[in-house]
């Protein structure tokens, strides 16, 4: 979703949502969750 929403590679998906998940001090796995559960019209 977040490749697609923001026109990245797979690389800078993950950084994007490492970024999140270190600056909110949640895991990467709770961060991904989350964009999926808001679906494809809401940003991270």
């Amino acid at each position: 979703m977040i490749m697609e929403r923001f026109d990245v590679d797979a690389v800078r998906a993950f950084e994007m949502l490492a970024k999140i998940s270190q600056d909110s001090n949640t895991p990467v796995a709770t961060v991904a969750t989350r964009v999926v559960e808001r679906g494809p019209d809401r940003r991270p």
